[in-house]
């Protein structure tokens, strides 16, 4: 990170597009629990419920997009040198594909309710990890955003965590997809081995976009030092 980023972000931590950005964190987070919640609905039988916390996260998914946009006009306004503002907002668009991405998890997941209960329950444990597992990835990025411009150290210690975690849901995908492969299935059942492939998919990327976020938090603590 540069001087004057270094700085902007140490000595306005108050400033507006700060709030802003923590904001966005905060909603990019609910988004992910909101998808962890509506998959173990569904998953337990619960569709209806499912429904409902789906549409709660596309709200907030909604509501985090709106102030991605906002931050991007408060930090163009601002006085930061033109090669910050692009980094902060490479790093804001990052943090938005995770809500985006948990957002995508949730659209599949509204089709995926339908589908019988047999088919289901032969992935809904490692399903039920993997989103646990994002959950902590994303609250890992959290931290490690929140250490910008405070203890670049740290934020690189929580870089490594959420690289760590990330390389977990990596592994339970990977379980996931050999299950999908090994499954017998019965006469229609192929479109929904698809659409779950996709889903797994999804939800592997939500991982993947917080340790590419930790990636770009990781280039600016290093130009901090």
């Amino acid at each position: 990170m540069s001087n004057a980023l270094l700085a902007w972000f140490t000595k306005r931590r108050e400033a507006i597009a700060i709030k802003m950005v923590q904001e966005h964190l905060t909603l990019t987070a609910a988004c992910v629990d909101e998808f962890r919640k509506s998959l173990n609905l569904a998953f337990s039988g619960s569709g209806e419920a499912a429904m409902d916390s789906i549409k709660r996260l596309a709200r907030l998914e909604t509501e985090a997009d709106s102030v991605r946009r906002k931050i991007i006009d408060e930090v163009a306004k601002g006085e930061l040198p033109a090669s910050d503002r692009e980094d902060l907002m490479h790093l804001v668009r990052a943090v938005d594909w995770v809500a985006d991405w948990a957002r995508e998890s949730g659209r599949i997941l509204t089709v995926l309710i339908p589908v019988p209960a047999n088919f289901i329950e032969n992935f809904s444990g490692v399903c039920g990890r993997m989103a646990e597992e994002v959950q902590n990835c994303t609250e890992a990025l959290r931290r490690c955003i929140g250490k910008l411009g405070v203890d670049p150290r740290q934020a690189l210690a929580e870089c490594d965590e959420v690289e760590r975690i990330e390389e977990s849901v990596d592994e339970l995908y990977e379980r996931a997809r050999l299950a999908l492969a090994r499954a017998h299935y019965l006469e229609g059942q192929i479109g929904c081995a698809i659409l779950f492939a996709q889903f797994l998919d999804a939800i592997e990327m939500v991982a993947d976009w917080c340790e590419n976020t930790a990636d770009e938090v990781r280039v600016l603590s290093v130009r901090g030092k």
